[in-house]
């Protein structure tokens, strides 16, 4: 399978690694290992491949699969919305002003393509105030709100987040939902609590599901990001701490 190497991507990831909590991360197949390092305003490596879905099913059938347990935190942000900086917008009442973004790699080895991930979330009770947004790699597979008049589309129609398109639009009510997209022929469901709700969380992709996300794109590292917004409140983007571990099987 050919590669494309972006070199400054590669630079990028070598030197963040190199001040990041998550380096020096076993490596080896079978393991388990908590990763809960933040890189704010970061929501995933550079995409560096695009691959026919096809031909991701194919490797996950045909390659020897290896295993990784990976406990992933992230933590209750240090801040509330951080108003006219790195991208965010003033405070104004029922629009999307401001977000904090957090994310985790996953730093498997590179070119590694995941064929499954199964979610374990611990019992916590998870808030937050006004929106989320969960992402694995780029691809958005939970949210408070549905962005589908306002993101673009990949493979299957997975939203795939981008700030830019979403800050300063408005916040229409009948469009809060839990938000878990759907994908033919495979199967997702969802549960997680309202707009400033407590309530458990509960995810589950089939493996389909997760090869249609590696189809939309591999980067050099894979990752999860949690996303919250807000629009003028002292307390907004704010969330509760939300721990999960992730049950990986992936081809190299």
């Amino acid at each position: 399978m050919e590669k494309v190497v972006l070199y400054f991507s590669v630079l990028f990831l070598i030197l963040n690694t190199g001040c990041s909590g998550d380096a020096g991360f076993s490596q080896k197949t079978g393991t388990t290992r908590e990763v809960s390092s933040s890189n704010p305003q970061e929501t995933s490596s550079e995409i560096v491949e695009i691959i026919d879905v096809e031909e991701i099913k194919h490797s996950c059938q045909s390659s020897p699969l290896k295993t990784s347990s990976i406990t992933l935190t992230f933590p209750k942000p240090s801040q509330t919305c951080d108003w006219g900086v790195n991208g965010n917008l003033g405070k104004r009442d029922s629009y999307f002003q401001a977000r904090i973004e957090q994310t985790k790699s996953l730093n498997l080895p590179e070119g590694s393509i995941i064929c499954d991930a199964q979610f374990d979330f611990k019992e916590q009770d998870f808030l937050y105030d006004d929106h989320f947004i969960l992402l694995f790699n780029k691809s958005i597979v939970a949210s408070s709100y549905n962005f589908e008049d306002q993101l673009n589309k990949g493979v299957n129609n997975l939203l795939e987040y981008d700030w830019s398109l979403i800050a300063g639009m408005d916040w229409v009510n009948n469009q809060e939902e839990l938000y878990c997209p759907q994908i033919p022929g495979a199967h997702s469901a969802c549960s997680f609590p309202g707009h400033d709700q407590e309530g458990q969380i509960k995810l589950s992709y089939d493996p389909l599901y997760v090869q249609s996300i590696m189809a939309s794109g591999l980067p050099s590292n894979h990752s999860f990001s949690m996303i919250s917004i807000g629009d003028n409140d002292e307390m907004d983007c704010e969330h509760s701490e939300v721990q999960f571990t992730v049950q990986l099987k992936y081809v190299q």
